[in-house]
């Protein structure tokens, strides 16, 4: 396995970069449980996605990736949104005198995006979580870019078979442990949401991607964390150990046990593999034998007799 290290790579060259788009994230192993098909669709042709909520998702980690010993500067411009003289409100994002004021400055950042990070940054400072991410900020590397291929710098093995290549972005990681943070609403700030979450999303599945590149790059099992930042008021923050549904390291990290989130990855793994290996990316009608579903019921409709009289 032949294993390149990038520090502060931008997040768009990370996803969208000439060479690194050769890579598959767990972003683009997941849709397999969907089916190849789905997978091939969004790593290859899909319209990349892009929102307000990710992109302050971004410029959050940007921001918190500053603050690490080892960290980069933050250079986002602080922008107002000019003002619309007949309703003395900001103009909306989408207007044309919003673009024209933003199209002359480089890495915008909103004022009122700027002022949530800040005020998220004091809080954090102030939380009992506090010791946790000052240690992760002291010792940790964040943003670190970790693309993984064959030790022959080729794209095809002996019985021409494409190789795989993978590639995962830390938030932060240490020498035991792999950190991520996640921004939720107020609509998931309680533990039986949050745990929905890990599953609903893939995070045990990423987790796990993690994982296993890390002990791909180091020989060591390390501990995954999410840092969960509720970024609506009041604010707040809580550190939740994930290990558990991912890859759960025993034995000082030389071993692990595989937990759902790891065995579901290493099927995608190998889904994708084989796929790879054919250059095949069949539909859903594929997990079917003769192509057919026979959908079998296995559900009460739970009808409640009434009296008559």
């Amino acid at each position: 396995m032949k294993i390149k290290e990038v520090k502060n790579l931008s997040n768009e060259e990370y996803h969208n970069g000439t060479v690194q788009k050769e890579y598959w994230s767990s972003s683009n192993v997941k849709p397999y449980i969907i089916s190849p098909r789905e997978a091939y669709y969004q790593k290859n042709k899909a319209k990349k996605k892009s929102s307000d909520a990710m992109d302050f998702g971004t410029k959050l980690h940007d921001f918190l990736a500053s603050k690490h010993v080892k960290g980069i500067p933050f250079e986002y411009n602080v922008f107002e949104p000019p003002i619309n003289p007949k309703t003395n409100e900001p103009y909306g994002k989408t207007t044309k005198a919003y673009s024209s004021a933003l199209s002359g400055i480089v890495n915008p950042i909103s004022a009122d995006d700027y002022e949530v990070i800040t005020d998220i940054w004091e809080m954090i400072q102030k939380s009992d979580s506090w010791y946790i991410i000052e240690d992760i900020l002291r010792n940790g590397t964040p943003e670190l870019s970790v693309f993984l291929e064959d030790e022959e710098e080729v794209e095809l093995d002996e019985d021409g078979n494409i190789i795989p290549k993978y590639k995962v972005r830390y938030d932060a990681v240490t020498e035991s442990e792999i950190y991520d943070w996640k921004t939720t609403t107020k609509a998931y700030w309680n533990e039986r949401a949050m745990k929905s979450q890990i599953v609903k999303l893939g995070y045990d599945i990423s987790a796990a991607m993690y994982q296993w590149a890390e002990h791909q790059r180091t020989g060591i099992w390390k501990d995954f964390y999410i840092v969960w930042i509720l970024k609506e008021e009041p604010y707040d923050v809580l550190v939740s150990y994930i290990s558990e549904f991912a890859y759960t390291p025993t034995n000082n990290g030389k071993e692990c046990i595989k937990c759902s989130g790891a065995i579901a990855f290493e099927m995608l793994k190998e889904q994708h593999e084989a796929c790879m290996a054919a250059n095949s990316w069949k539909g859903l009608s594929a997990a079917y034998e003769g192509g057919i579903a026979n959908f079998e019921p296995n559900f009460d409709r739970n009808i409640t007799e009434f009296e008559t009289e």
